[in-house]
């Protein structure tokens, strides 16, 4: 697994669901820190929370774990 490029994918979601670091914490629950961390590639969410981010943008795990689109 890249954590770079699932810290971006994770990122591009995001943003293009309007959400801030912040909102997208609130939902989950985790800090915004960690968000902050997926996104610039020092670490990656559990798989837990994997399952979470994948229901909360509506893609699949693989999808996150890949860091892109399978469709």
């Amino acid at each position: 697994m890249d954590s770079n490029k699932i810290g971006a994918f994770i990122k591009s979601l995001r943003v293009k669901n309007n959400m801030s670091q912040k909102d997208l914490a609130n939902k989950i629950p985790i800090s915004r820190e960690a968000i902050s961390k997926w996104e610039c590639g020092r670490t990656i969410p559990d798989p837990s929370t994997i399952l979470r981010l994948s229901r909360i943008f509506d893609v699949s795990a693989d999808e996150i774990m890949y860091g892109e689109y399978k469709r």
